[in-house]
């Protein structure tokens, strides 16, 4: 059977909230959630807004869009993304645990970032989850010239709803 949350909050802080609602494969349904999910102490899973039903590219791309719209405006909020079962290489320094991640990324030699995205492929996982291939090109502190970059999310279910298990980010110079 199908659930839908019909729980909408109006919110100038609009997150998503990943739902496992299909046996198989998860719905996304759009909606703005209220600042308290976004409290990883309080409710570290439940931050994705929801897409199409049953259509891994369009969770895929809602996650993407909403990963990095949020990485490019405010890093510290990606934290709800994460747990302390998540594992990230970034640039070959890997991080396991939502604070060392959060650490990382926080702390980044950049003031200003933007992500345009290239392509992207979506593949159901063995085990339950999402993989997410990214490839685009990334513009730090107002550069003309974007560098290109590729990044890899597994997309683990958490009861109702999904977090980042494993992320890989590498610049691409070749």
């Amino acid at each position: 059977t199908f659930s839908k949350s019909k729980t909408l909050q109006k919110n100038h802080n609009s997150s998503l909230l990943l739902s496992n609602t299909h046996p198989i494969l998860p719905q996304l349904l759009y909606y703005q959630i209220n600042p308290f999910y976004l409290n990883p102490s309080s409710n570290p899973h439940k931050y994705i807004t929801m897409a199409n039903q049953n259509d891994p590219n369009a969770i895929g791309k809602a996650f993407c869009g909403h990963y990095y719209s949020t990485f490019d405006s405010n890093r510290a909020q990606l934290a709800s993304l994460f747990s302390d079962k998540s594992m990230m290489t970034y640039e070959g320094s890997q991080h396991q645990g939502q604070s060392s991640i959060m650490e990382k990324l926080t702390k980044l030699n950049f003031k200003q970032v933007k992500h345009d995205a290239k392509t992207m492929d979506v593949q159901p996982s063995g085990a339950g989850g999402l993989l997410v291939i990214v490839t685009g090109d990334i513009f730090v502190d107002g550069g003309k010239n974007g560098i290109k970059y590729s990044e890899v999310f597994h997309l683990m279910k958490n009861g109702n709803s999904f977090f980042i298990h494993n992320l890989v980010f590498r610049l691409n110079y070749c």
